[in-house]
């Protein structure tokens, strides 16, 4: 389990309660008889599968549609809709769907990692890198970042042609990036169990093959063709597609990982009493208090009882 619980320990209440002169020292109790209140996900890696296969479905038949209006019916906006749901479009739909996909992998990427930390197993900081890294890749989705390297062409001047399937030229360089990844966390992945290896290196191939490989494929097509076409377009479709099903792919065996390796059934966010909670909100009265007047409380019900006292007869 992952728990996450803040707030002053039972000896700092205990302590502030003696130091103001608490009446009732219930309310300060650290809560154990107390109903739990938890903020939990659950592990379900089949359930994860089927939920983003539907989504991925539903993209894919949006997609269709938009080809068919617009290469069948010569419709090319529909109100707005071609441009929302093609796959092959950016700031849209399908492109916030895929750096939400890739976010939550970063995500529990980082949740392993923290987990191996704690029990001193496993590899926790390539865990941690992993994090990193597809959490870079899920910023470049949303804010197409890697479009930067089409824009500037500067940079390809002396080693290649910027032309035909390399019309996008960033793919020379995420090439050169998933080079450098491979070799250097190999030995990582060698350290995986079998089945986890077919997981995840089947799921990175076919992400890389969508990514540059079919990325390379459109761009020799609208080179001979002379712009978009409807083959290019299935070409790009595809490519997103293996895209969205490869990273779909990592979180259900990622969710596996954590069930097999920690035994976990789900992850908690946060687990604390209802006590507890109160006796927190306390503890920063109290302190507040103190930190004003320590013995402020005392005078004022000094001074209470004083005005209360009925006058003495003959004074």
């Amino acid at each position: 389990m992952v728990n996450m619980v803040t707030g002053g320990s039972a000896l700092d209440r205990h302590v502030l309660c003696e130091r103001i002169g608490c009446v009732e020292q219930t309310h300060c109790a650290t809560g154990r008889d107390a109903s739990m209140a938890q903020a939990s996900v659950k592990i379900d890696p089949r359930a994860v599968a089927r939920v983003l296969g539907a989504v991925i479905l539903a993209l894919a038949i949006f997609n269709e549609l938009t080809l068919i209006a617009q290469y069948d019916f010569g419709r090319d906006y529909v109100y707005g809709l071609i441009r929302i749901f093609r796959l092959n479009a950016e700031g849209n739909i399908p492109t916030f769907y895929s750096a939400t996909a890739l976010l939550a992998t970063s995500f529990l990427c980082a949740v392993i990692g923290r987990a191996h930390q704690l029990q001193e197993t496993g590899s926790p900081m390539r865990w941690y890198a992993l994090a990193l890294i597809v959490f870079a890749l899920s910023c470049d989705e949303a804010g197409q970042i890697h479009e930067l390297l089409d824009a500037n062409r500067r940079w390809t001047e002396g080693l290649f042609v910027a032309d035909g399937a390399l019309l996008g030229p960033w793919v020379v360089a995420y090439g050169t990036g998933v080079a450098i990844f491979a070799i250097a966390f190999f030995p990582f992945f060698l350290s995986l169990k079998r089945r986890y290896q077919l997981i995840f290196g089947g799921a990175g191939a076919l992400f890389v093959t969508g990514a540059i490989g079919f990325e390379m494929i459109g761009a020799a097509e609208w080179t001979a063709a002379g712009g978009a076409t409807g083959r290019f377009e299935a070409i790009n479709s595809l490519e997103e597609m293996m895209e969205m099903t490869a990273v779909a792919i990592v979180i259900v065996g990622l969710l596996s990982y954590m069930k097999e390796t920690f035994g976990w059934n789900e992850i908690v966010l946060s687990s604390r009493s209802a006590s507890e909670i109160t006796a927190d909100e306390n503890v920063r009265r109290l302190r507040s208090q103190l930190s004003v007047d320590p013995g402020g409380t005392q005078k004022q019900r000094a001074a209470k009882v004083r005005k209360k006292r009925p006058p003495e007869e003959g004074a």
